[in-house]
């Protein structure tokens, strides 16, 4: 990939934050990183992600409903269904960068992206 400018967009289930941002970083990425909120299919999963979420969703589900966090009782919410969290506005800083470095970029075909997808879903809206 000589000669191309790459950002990294990450995509997952659970919210944007430091700390899911820093998951990702952690995998040698030394490119500008962003990190967007997808969706949520239990459907589609591989049988080993099926299993993972739905220990996940009753280990939330033993817990007060008092004291769950937002993301938690959206997770036991969804429960087997699909759910997601896709929102235009969050590409916008994406967007963003792609244009300003179009914009520096005297030749345009040596324009390009790079993707890394963070498969750990662990929100959900019902």
């Amino acid at each position: 990939m000589t000669g191309k400018r790459l950002a990294v967009f990450a995509v997952g289930a659970k919210p944007p934050s430091d700390k899911v941002t820093e998951t990702v970083r952690s995998h040698n990425i030394d490119r500008p990183l962003f990190y967007l909120q997808g969706a949520y299919d239990h459907s589609v999963m591989k049988p080993v992600d099926r299993l993972l979420c739905s220990m996940l969703q009753r280990s939330f589900e033993k817990k007060p409903e008092a004291e769950r966090t937002e993301w938690e009782q959206a997770m036991v919410a969804c429960g087997k269904n699909r759910g997601g969290w896709r929102d235009r506005a969050a590409l916008e800083p994406l967007a963003d960068w792609a244009k300003a470095e179009k914009e520096t970029e005297k030749r345009p075909e040596t324009f390009g992206f790079g993707a890394f997808f963070h498969l750990n879903p662990v929100r959900c809206s019902g």
